[in-house]
């Protein structure tokens, strides 16, 4: 039976939630430019510029735990249009985008603009034609949306596993990035980096979907 997606009135606070967060990482950043004029070591800073917004987003994972699979995949579809790209745009480029793109420009010079230009168009591709059926079917995934539209568990599985391997790669990549600037400025090997993001990350998942 195909779900039907439930529209609900964006949630009217979003503006604010989003700007408090901005103007907290702003002052961070000021405040953490002023200790280093004042004479705090540049150790000490890259630290606090690293664990200071990770604590605040394992807070906010924490406050916006959920039980409700609507509101875990999709924010209760409170979330307007606009910040959804936003988040979008943010994770196509990622960790792995951010170094490694610029590492590709760097050594390949106007050659990579090409994965510049796969990342736009599949953006853009991707919100022409599958997220206004995934919405309309009110599925959270692309294997989810096929699965009802063609009515077969085996091809939602199939598509399923087509994702596994190219999602288990970024997400090596991304661990790998993070864990290597971790050990740059935090007084931990890389191994442990490695580690500590993965128990990092599995905490902030089951925190997210964790009731009070």
């Amino acid at each position: 039976m195909t779900a039907q997606s439930r529209q609900r009135t964006p949630n009217p606070h979003l503006g604010a939630y989003y700007g408090i967060v901005a103007s907290a990482f702003a002052s961070l950043v000021l405040l953490l430019a002023m200790a280093e004029q004042l004479g705090w070591s540049d150790g000490a800073v890259a630290r606090l510029m690293i664990l200071l917004p990770l604590l605040l987003y394992l807070a906010i994972a924490v406050a916006a735990r959920t039980l409700d699979v609507e509101d875990f995949f999709t924010s209760g579809r409170r979330v307007p249009q606009v910040y959804n790209a936003f988040l979008l745009a943010a994770i196509t480029v990622g960790g792995t985008g951010f170094f490694a793109y610029t590492g590709a420009v760097f050594f390949l010079g106007f050659d990579a603009l090409a994965i510049g230009l796969g990342w736009t168009c599949g953006l853009l591709l991707s919100g022409v034609l599958f997220v206004p059926y995934l919405r309309r079917a009110g599925a959270y995934t692309l294997p989810a949306f096929l699965g009802q539209r063609f009515r077969s568990h085996e091809i939602r599985l199939a598509a399923s596993a087509l994702q596994v391997v190219p999602t288990a790669l970024l997400l090596a990549a991304e661990i790998n990035i993070a864990a290597t600037v971790a050990a740059i400025f935090l007084p931990a090997s890389y191994w442990v980096s490695v580690l500590l993001i993965v128990v990092l990350v599995a905490r902030r998942e089951f925190s997210a979907a964790c009731a009070p």
